[in-house]
């Protein structure tokens, strides 16, 4: 199977902008998700963010073990990605759309 090159043309592809955990004792489960104000209407003329909504978009199950090489790669990435185009922008934390809570397991 290793060598078999995959079509990378069939992967789903999700855009992401938010991303939270939930952790258990034989995974982690990591949602992938879009965040984006919530808006109010000044006068009826223009419409002003108040606040952020982040809206789960896919989730990646992990066992434990494969955490650790995801981090390693994930900080080798982080540190290659710096070098060639400076450290990263800190996100504000005004920006920051309010948790939801994750679902139970009657939920999809």
């Amino acid at each position: 199977m290793a060598d078999q090159i995959q079509d990378l043309t069939k992967l789903p592809l999700v855009y992401t902008n938010h991303i939270r955990m939930a952790i258990s004792f034989t995974d982690f489960r990591i949602f992938f998700g879009e965040a984006f104000p919530t808006l109010v209407s000044e006068s009826g003329l223009q419409e002003k963010p108040i606040s952020a909504k982040a809206v789960d978009r896919v989730c990646v199950i992990i066992s434990p073990d494969l955490v650790q090489s995801l981090l390693d790669a994930l900080t080798k990435g982080l540190k290659t990605y710096e070098a060639q185009f400076g450290p990263l922008r800190k996100v504000p934390p005004s920006s920051q759309p309010k948790q939801q809570k994750p679902p139970t397991p009657d939920q999809p």
